[in-house]
């Protein structure tokens, strides 16, 4: 389960609150199993209730197959066929513990941190390491803006620049020949 929801917020560039609940279940607002449509190779996320939908109209986002070791669609295809063997289904929500209970954001992010430094770990960790990780692998700004549905450059304050990239831009500027 915490395998599929890591996935499912990396790759979504989700807000921990779009996929977990905070108190209560409520199947108005939080992740139900019918929000998830499959198809062979893309599994479409609609989120009821976000920040970048303030009209609740609902946003359906695309998680594609990767074809890689980390992917997607095969975590979620992967969890969705234990959770219908062992649970039997009698919850709406879609991320369950093993207790039938529907994912807590306080039970994902104390697991999310185990073994790491809790200081920079929180609810936004997959949006900003999404949003680092598409800058390091060179994506466009619009697709950066676009897979994070920011709306205005914003999304800029999520990226987070490593030390070995600065070092690199200064060592690009010191070889550049200016005479």
């Amino acid at each position: 389960m915490l395998e599929a929801a890591c996935t499912t917020a990396f790759f979504g560039f989700l807000r921990c609150g779009e996929f977990t609940v905070m108190n209560q279940f409520d199947p108005e607002c939080n992740l139900c199993c019918s929000d998830l449509q499959i198809t062979a190779d893309c599994i479409f996320v609609t989120l009821k209730k976000s920040k970048t939908d303030p009209f609740r109209q609902g946003i359906t986002i695309p998680l594609y197959k990767t074809g890689c070791s980390i992917c997607p669609v095969l975590s979620i295809l992967k969890y969705n066929q234990l959770r219908q063997s062992v649970y039997s289904s009698n919850t709406e929500a879609f991320f369950i513990s093993e207790d039938m209970k529907p994912l807590n954001r306080k039970f994902f992010i104390s697991h999310v941190k185990l073994g790491l430094s809790c200081d920079s770990y929180n609810g936004h960790s997959f949006r900003i390491g999404a949003a680092t990780s598409a800058q390091e692998a060179r994506l466009e700004d619009h697709l950066i803006q676009t897979l994070g549905r920011w709306s205005s450059n914003c999304y800029t304050r999520y990226i987070h620049t490593s030390p070995n990239v600065l070092k690199n831009a200064q060592k690009q500027l010191a070889e550049t020949d200016r005479s």
